[in-house]
């Protein structure tokens, strides 16, 4: 597809709108050296007219998320690429380390289990700072679970199978007010009922 830049829209001289709908924007930082090298949006919805464009905001979705990539997890050469999102419950804490940098610094990353939409156990890492804001051993032991998604996320292929590693563009909302939260909330309830509870440690 060929690029386009904003003069190339424009028709003669007449006064021109472009509205887009930004869906997520991030800086995108080494994760490594901690050094920012440009900042990335994702943009949809957009709308180009030559006359004012009459809605308000408010009826778009506040967010945007795409689920459906758990099921092609193993198409690994498809995740070189594009990013995924998962939503889950955390269900372990598999380790906790600090790696030393070029700078000679250190980054930490948290290895963690979560149980995805779909019953699915996947194996996560966090890196700092996607991580600073959870209190992970609470999340593991509180009733009812607390709903997690993991946007943003680059899909691995490791010896010991497929993990989903955060990066510069991850986000992490928990039980962000989104019907997939209120599915899933019903989900791990009845699961936790059917099973006594959900086995997790820390």
């Amino acid at each position: 597809m060929n690029t386009l830049t904003i003069p190339d829209l424009q028709q003669g001289h007449q006064v021109q709108t472009i509205r887009l709908r930004v869906t997520r924007i991030w800086n995108c930082i080494h994760t490594i050296s901690r050094i920012p090298f440009s900042t990335a949006f994702v943009g949809v919805n957009y709308r180009m007219t030559d006359f004012i464009v009459p809605d308000h905001v408010g009826i778009y979705d506040r967010h945007f998320f795409d689920f459906s990539g758990e099921d092609s997890f193993e198409q690994v050469a498809r995740w070189e690429t594009f990013l995924a999102d998962v939503i889950g419950v955390i269900t372990s804490i598999r380790g906790t380390a600090h790696m030393l940098i070029p700078s000679g610094g250190f980054v930490g990353k948290k290895d963690i289990t979560v149980m995805t939409f779909k019953g699915r156990q996947v194996n996560v890492t966090l890196w700092e700072p996607s991580y600073n804001n959870l209190d992970i051993p609470m999340m593991i032991t509180s009733r009812p679970r607390h709903v997690v998604i993991f946007s943003g996320m680059r899909v691995r292929s490791y010896y010991g199978g497929i993990t989903l590693t955060s990066t510069s563009a991850t986000k992490v909302y928990v039980n962000l007010d989104i019907p997939e939260t209120s599915q899933a909330q019903r989900m791990f309830a009845r699961m936790g009922e059917a099973n006594g509870h959900l086995e997790g440690n820390n």
